[in-house]
């Protein structure tokens, strides 16, 4: 279970830092849903490049550790 548990962090972290315009097509699509005007910024830049290596880390973790 704590490997695919880490196979979907590894997943996760790899779009939020090289497949941005795929996760921002996804926020976009929902924040228009919600009724929330959609902007892209570098502030949400940031917290996809913080993000990404959060999961990444996270799941070398999962894998090296608990698997």
């Amino acid at each position: 279970m704590m490997t695919l548990l880490a196979v979907l962090l590894f997943i996760v972290g790899l779009i939020n830092l090289f497949l941005k315009d795929l996760a921002w097509q996804l926020t976009a699509s929902g924040s228009v849903i919600d009724g929330l005007p959609a902007e892209r910024n570098e502030q949400w830049d940031l917290w996809m490049n913080i993000s990404g290596v959060a999961a990444l880390l996270l799941g070398w973790y999962f894998w090296n550790f608990m698997a």
